[in-house]
């Protein structure tokens, strides 16, 4: 075993001292590529090249690690308090731990080491294969125009980070803090944010696509317009958010809480929604093909002018609901509440309504062509409007108490 390579430097840093690096350490880790507890501060390693290097628990504030090669690095608990990172190759490399608040990640490569093993998750060098920042304070830090493919952010802390125009295939960050953390314009593809503090985030032109969201918290977001591809919002709170006009396919709002969140004129496709909580929500204009909303709370929900067709909505709830002008064809909505909605010119052909509840519910020209409407209640409901079907007919249909 060489004895050099393992030189140890234990000296206590006082992080918030003002003082230069010790040139003792620098000349140590120049030696060895290893220095642990060791003082770099304003330590200039510009355009160097290293390789495993070992740096735990050193404090490196204001360095200069521009353009430089660090890949497998270990970096664990290390202090880059304002230091320059940017145009730098770190891939592979552990930062969990680390203090980079304020510092400079920009045009760098984080991304997984080249010629992984993919079976494994592993590189030929044997390292992990992607760099990993779990716990790190990346507070206030540069890191547009970087590739984080892969990279591992769980439980760090992102507010007021830039992420602008970076690659985030893929990365994790679980249970991490992005309060006022911009986004913008980042490849946001197959990248998880379960459980993380998206307040105040921007994504503006960000691209998405299996985009897990999960028990995140985005009242008041706006999707507008955009178009959102197999993205995951299970168990989100998304109140008052705002999809109009978006097109949405193979989308989980499964458990979601979306009341008086904005659907109109948007276009859903395979879109699940069930036991979600969408009171208020607006489905005006929309269209809506083979969404699920098994169990779904949508009192007081507005469905005006909204075409549904291979819908499922058993159990749901549309207490109160405005089914105005609105087309349900060829749907499921066996056992779902619609008392005191309002079916005004509706047109429900060819759907299943067994044991639905319609007491109180406006019926005006509404159609029922070829509908099963078996066991269902009627109490307390204007039936003579009903259209193509014949009330008194309906096997087990309940008309008065």
């Amino acid at each position: 075993m060489n004895i050099k390579k393992f030189i140890f430097c234990f000296l206590l840093i006082t992080p918030t001292a003002n003082y230069a690096y010790d040139s003792e350490h620098l000349s140590i880790f120049k030696s060895t590529e290893r220095c642990v507890r060791c003082n770099l501060t304003k330590a200039s390693f510009q355009g160097q090249s290293f390789l495993n290097v070992i740096l735990s628990k050193s404090d490196l504030e204001s360095s200069n690690l521009k353009n430089v090669k660090m890949s497998f690095g270990k970096f664990v608990q290390a202090r880059f308090y304002s230091a320059d990172l940017s145009y730098s190759t770190f891939r592979g490399s552990d930062f969990d731990s680390a203090d980079l608040q304020q510092a400079n990640l920009s045009n760098s490569d984080f991304s997984p080491p080249k010629r992984l093993q993919t079976s494994s998750g592993f590189s030929s060098h044997g390292k992990t294969a992607r760099s990993s920042f779990k716990a790190a304070n990346l507070k206030s830090a540069n890191l547009q125009n970087s590739n984080f493919q892969n990279a591992n952010f769980t439980n760090a802390n992102l507010e007021g980070a830039d992420f602008s125009n970076s690659n985030l295939l893929n990365a994790d960050f679980t249970g991490a803090n992005l309060t006022n953390t911009k986004l913008n314009s980042s490849i946001l593809e197959n990248t998880n944010f379960t459980q993380a503090i998206l307040k105040n985030v921007s994504f503006k032109n960000a691209t998405y696509k299996g985009t897990i969201f999960d028990k995140v918290i985005l009242n008041g977001s706006d999707f507008s317009g955009r178009k959102l591809d197999n993205l995951s919002f299970n168990g989100a709170k998304l109140e008052n958010t705002n999809f109009s006009n978006a097109k949405l396919e193979n989308i989980v709002f499964s458990n979601a809480i979306l009341n008086n969140a904005n659907f109109s004129n948007s276009k859903l496709v395979k879109t699940r929604f069930s036991k979600a909580k969408l009171a208020n929500a607006s489905f005006e204009g929309a269209k809506i093909t083979e969404a699920v909303f098994l169990y779904a709370f949508l009192n007081k929900s507005n469905f005006k002018n909204a075409s549904l067709k291979y819908v499922t909505a058993t159990n749901a709830s549309f207490f109160n609901a405005d089914f105005t002008n609105a087309s349900v064809i060829s749907s499921n909505l066996s056992y779902a509440d619609l008392s005191m909605a309002n079916l005004t010119d509706a047109n429900f052909t060819k759907s299943i309504l067994q044991s639905a509840n319609f007491r109180n519910t406006i019926f005006s020209k509404t159609i029922f062509k070829g509908a099963s409407l078996d066991n269902s209640n009627f109490i307390k409901s204007n039936t003579k409007q009903m259209l193509d079907i014949d009330v008194n007919n309906i096997p087990g249909a309940v008309l008065t108490k």
